[in-house]
């Protein structure tokens, strides 16, 4: 679920990324910041990438996570049945 939450978080940061870079290279007579990124074909290809790749990532530890809570909660409940009937 920690994975999940993390990669939820992660997920704006490459769209703001092509969002600053593209201001960027619109306004070319601003004042450039030391971290700001030209906006290029491969710029923009590797951030939808990222955005792939975060969301796949993210998709894949919410199916682990819920299989995970499933398989527990099965075994609880199970555990539990025994408990109650075994001195039946």
């Amino acid at each position: 679920m920690a994975v999940e939450i993390l990669f939820r978080l992660l997920e704006p940061w490459p769209v703001k990324i092509v969002l600053d870079s593209v201001s960027h290279s619109l306004g070319a007579n601003l004042r450039r910041s030391p971290l700001s990124v030209e906006a290029s074909a491969e710029v923009l290809l590797l951030c939808a990438g990222a955005v792939v790749v975060i969301c796949l990532i993210r998709a894949v530890a919410g199916y682990v996570s819920a299989i995970s809570f499933a398989l527990v909660g099965t075994r609880i409940s199970s555990e539990l049945r025994a408990r109650t009937f075994r001195p039946l």
